[in-house]
């Protein structure tokens, strides 16, 4: 895949004996979900993380304006016209710089402790090369929430 243009400031990997994480996200229109999406990975309990969103191509300039509105020197945004999700996340992970990539849904919230849950798990488990976890369906219109759990063997 081709190097893109954007260099992501070197001192966010300086900041702590604990490797790299970077959040990788494409985003696409969702104006709503910005604040609660991107606050609940800025309040990650890990201490050494990066954030980098591809905004690909929404429609809205509200969603941009968002997602600039934010001063945190770990989130890097990207703006570019629509290339959809498979080329926009291939985007943001070529930007990564961590030694661990986090994907994150568009819209999706996560706990403060994911990615220290996520990298605990990978610090003892040497032969693991992905990790997944639990999610709630929100809003789904059903009476209750759902809880999904991922297959394991």
């Amino acid at each position: 895949m081709a190097k893109f243009p954007m260099q992501v400031p070197r001192s966010v990997s300086q900041m702590t004996d604990f490797p790299l994480i970077s959040f990788v996200c494409a985003w696409y229109e969702r104006e709503e979900s910005i604040a609660a999406s991107v606050n609940s990975m800025l309040a990650q309990d890990y201490p050494n993380f990066e954030i980098i969103i591809v905004n690909d191509g929404s429609t809205s300039s509200k969603v941009l304006e968002r997602l600039l509105s934010f001063s945190d020197p770990r989130l890097h945004v990207v703006n570019q016209d629509n290339f959809g999700f498979v080329y926009s996340i291939r985007r943001a992970i070529e930007m990564s710089r961590g030694a661990y990539i986090a994907i994150m849904g568009a819209g999706d919230i996560c706990e403060p402790d994911r990615l220290k849950q996520q990298y605990e798990v990978f610090r003892t488990n040497e032969r693991l090369a992905i990790a997944g976890c639990y999610y709630t369906k929100l809003h789904t219109g059903f009476k209750n929430d759902e809880i999904f759990r991922p297959f394991a063997p």
